[in-house]
């Protein structure tokens, strides 16, 4: 698939953080009843204590940044906006200063709606990811490509998408901010049942990216000696023609033979 050049409104997005569209765009005032959302909306969780505060500048100032929507038959999609969107409805407001465009491709539907809520610092680690995924399989776009579009660098976007290998449980922490991007990213390497051990620690310890990769460097020693000593037994067991048992709880091996000249073999070898 081709890179396409960026729409307008994207650009003039990127370029202007509040998200108004210039270009001959005219703002006009919509009724909030015939706005339906958009399915490309990133953002998943929005903080009720923060809509609240900002349905209160709206009680006060009105909604001071027009909402971008696309026309429809059945009324106007939004496109860029949902937040404001939310707080004039909290607000009671009936109408909604809005930018409406007639014809806006799915990938700049998708684009706008993520870069607006990415240039927000409250949105969470795991909806950004997903949105990045997501306009990378459904555009056929690289890494490289996604983040020229929407000016990130390309390390950002990798960085982000590797947290969606973490477990669920993890990632419900970096939702609720319970844990950091930074100490999520420190352990990647770990298991499942490692990153979870970590996590608890992290959280009541208090501890920074720093201490949790010497932690994580500790644990992958352990894990490589821990194999080594496996493979080491399983060798000796092979070689005495015995089967081992090993209790992980306290450290000691039992060992079961086939036959009793087995045992004698056994006992000749490592007595002599």
């Amino acid at each position: 698939m081709a890179k396409q050049k960026l729409g307008r409104g994207l650009e003039a997005i990127i370029s202007n953080g509040s998200g108004i569209l210039k270009s001959g765009s005219t703002t006009v005032n919509l009724p909030i009843s015939h706005i339906f959302p958009n399915p490309e909306q990133p953002r998943k969780h929005f903080s009720i204590a923060s809509l609240e505060e900002l349905a209160n500048s709206i009680r006060t100032h009105g909604v001071l940044s027009p909402i971008l929507v696309q026309k429809f038959k059945n009324g106007y999609m939004l496109i860029a906006g949902e937040r404001r969107l939310r707080a004039a409805k909290m607000a009671d407001q009936e109408m909604i200063p809005a930018i409406v465009k007639e014809e806006i491709s799915l990938q700049e539907q998708a684009e706008i709606a993520l870069i607006e809520n990415v240039q927000r610092e409250d949105l969470d680690p795991i909806s950004t990811a997903l949105a990045y995924q997501k306009l990378i399989k459904e555009f056929n776009l690289t890494q490289t490509e996604l983040g020229e579009r929407i000016g990130k660098n390309r390390a950002t976007i990798s960085n982000a998408i590797r947290l969606l290998r973490l477990p669920l449980s993890v990632q419900d922490a970096l939702k609720t901010g319970t844990l950091s991007p930074g100490h999520a990213r420190a352990l990647l390497p770990l298991s499942p049942v490692q990153q979870q051990q970590l996590i608890h620690k992290i959280q009541h310890k208090n501890l920074n990216v720093r201490q949790i990769e010497a932690l994580v460097k500790t644990m992958q020693a352990e894990a490589i000696s821990n194999r080594q000593q496996t493979e080491n037994i399983k060798s000796f067991a092979q070689e005495i023609n015995a089967k081992v048992r090993m209790v992980k709880k306290h450290p000691k091996i039992s060992i079961e033979f086939d036959s009793f000249e087995a045992l004698e073999r056994f006992l000749k070898r490592f007595s002599s």
